[in-house]
């Protein structure tokens, strides 16, 4: 644990250096009562948004943790990594977060949320509140005087308990997140049915493609179904216990709970895969099929698409957390899992998002990759899958989720900067990148795009707008105008088909 709170430490001090936040940069300060907020000058509107929630964020948090710490917590917002993340270091002197501002896709495993920077300052006061109450009498004084002063639970509670509670937290304080989202119950459900939910020494960190998801997904189900086995009390109890007995995680959960957390969890484990079973049976009884199965794969499959000629299948692979690609296999008289042509992560980085070129014999996918000063940005890029070669098409241009258009010249693309989404054009022969002005079916100061889609007649688009708390389907003209939304009976997740 005390290698996770330091490795944990070094990547805040990374995430300070990343994305236009050397110490060069133009960084600025604002300061609440318990809140000092650091951002660089082109996130100022996002820094603002997070102060003007942080104070009520905090008080809702201390109530449902039971705890908050006294002085003031420092917020560094920034996006080292072009991508949906945060962090918090638990110091007993100095809590320190960072919220990154690039917002997640419509189905990924936060997916569901409110507002994307309340979600995540949730999730990682959620962090500070529960792991910085003190050790008592010399042990106190002698951590405060540590060089890097870490409390009782920080240094002894699992790394599955505090993700799962932090994940617990976020979805009981804003009603979304992990716990309300349709990701988590499938994630159960599948594992469920399969009879691979994991064992209870895998809770931390699983080799699966889910890799460290497991902690946030199964651990803040198995917590949710501790404290209804023991009460609204019994989580506060423990960490008290924790801490008055100088953070021993097991003996103070035998002494909550009546019993070991594996002991506990295999029964968890039991009834969760008990209930997949039987909603199957009972789906199955009443007419909804699998369908015929092609290829069974392991680990994570993504932005499956048909080529246009319907001979091949595309897909973003992710066996294991170490291993991504893409994929294309021919669909006629082949069941092997092996694809016929892949493209591996370069320099580190994996291609995200393909989708077929109009002809068929190259595939449009987004990339991060470093520019000069070391920050990740988004391009697009062209795989000539047969030949072998990659074309890059933008340069740091931070768009990504492209469509092509029908006669293949242009493509619908997300850019996303500093915290705010739009829509773009971009120029495939020449990679220049136009915003398409829009006006939203709500109002919304922090519209998130995702999944654009270009009609057959490349006159309209669908896409995914995250405005007004939800999803919502929605159609526009592709040169810009009024944004039409489709109702729906619930918050889509998925992406538009693009027969309009």
């Amino acid at each position: 644990m005390r290698r996770l709170i330091l490795a944990a430490a070094l990547a805040f001090a990374a995430a300070g250096r990343a994305r236009a936040q050397s110490p060069s940069a133009d960084w600025r300060t604002l300061e609440t009562v318990h809140f000092r907020v650091h951002y660089p000058a082109p996130f100022e509107a996002s820094a603002r948004h997070a102060a003007g929630e942080l104070e009520a964020i905090r008080g809702r948090v201390a109530a449902f943790v039971g705890y908050a710490p006294p002085g003031r917590i420092e917020v560094v917002v920034s996006d080292p990594l072009a991508d949906a993340n945060g962090a918090a270091i638990p110091f007993l002197d100095r809590p320190e977060i960072v919220l990154w501002t690039t917002p997640p896709a419509s189905e990924s495993s936060i997916g569901d949320f409110g507002d994307w920077m309340e979600l995540t300052a949730v999730h990682e006061a959620a962090h500070v509140a529960h792991l910085t109450p003190p050790y008592s009498g010399l042990l106190g004084l002698l951590s405060r005087l540590s060089p890097a002063p870490f409390g009782p639970l920080a240094l002894g509670t699992p790394r599955w308990v505090i993700e799962g509670y932090a994940t617990l937290v976020e979805g009981a304080v804003t009603d979304s997140g992990r716990p309300r989202s349709v990701f988590r119950a499938m994630v159960l459900r599948q594992l469920g049915i399969e009879g691979k939910l994991p064992e209870y020494s895998d809770l931390g960190a699983s080799d699966s493609w889910l890799g460290g998801g497991v902690a946030y997904l199964v651990g803040s189900a198995y917590l949710e179904w501790l404290a209804a086995r023991g009460g609204a009390d019994a989580l506060p109890r423990l960490w008290k216990t924790m801490a008055s007995s100088g953070g021993s995680f097991e003996p103070a959960f035998r002494a909550v709970f009546g019993d070991s957390a594996e002991t506990l969890y295999d029964r968890f484990r039991a009834e969760t895969t008990a209930r997949a079973i039987e909603l199957e049976k009972r789906l199955g009884a009443e007419g909804i099929a699998d369908g015929e199965v092609r290829l069974r794969l392991e680990g994570g499959t993504l932005a499956l698409e048909v080529s246009p000629d319907g001979s091949r299948l595309l897909a973003r692979r992710d066996p294991t957390r170490r291993e991504s690609f893409l994929a294309i296999w021919p669909i006629a008289g082949s069941a092997d899992e092996k694809p016929r042509w892949s493209l591996p992560r370069s320099d580190g980085f994996s291609a995200s998002d393909p989708r077929w070129m109009p002809a068929g014999r190259s595939v449009l996918f987004a990339k991060r990759a470093p520019d000069a000063d070391g920050v990740l940005r988004w391009d697009l890029h062209r795989w000539e899958y047969e030949a072998g070669r990659v074309q890059r098409i933008t340069r740091e241009a931070d768009v990504a989720d492209p469509d092509p258009a029908p006669a293949g010249s242009w493509a619908i693309a997300v850019r996303s900067r500093y915290g705010a989404t739009a829509l773009v054009r971009v120029e495939l022969a020449t990679g220049s990148v136009g915003e398409i002005p829009l006006t939203l079916p709500v109002a919304e100061a922090w519209p998130v795009w995702s999944h654009p889609r270009v009609s057959p007649d490349g006159r309209r688009i669908a896409a995914l707008l995250h405005a007004g708390r939800r999803w919502r389907l929605v159609t526009l003209p592709s040169d810009g105008g009024p944004v039409t939304e489709i109702a729906l009976d619930a918050s889509p997740a998925s992406a538009p088909t693009t027969a309009l």
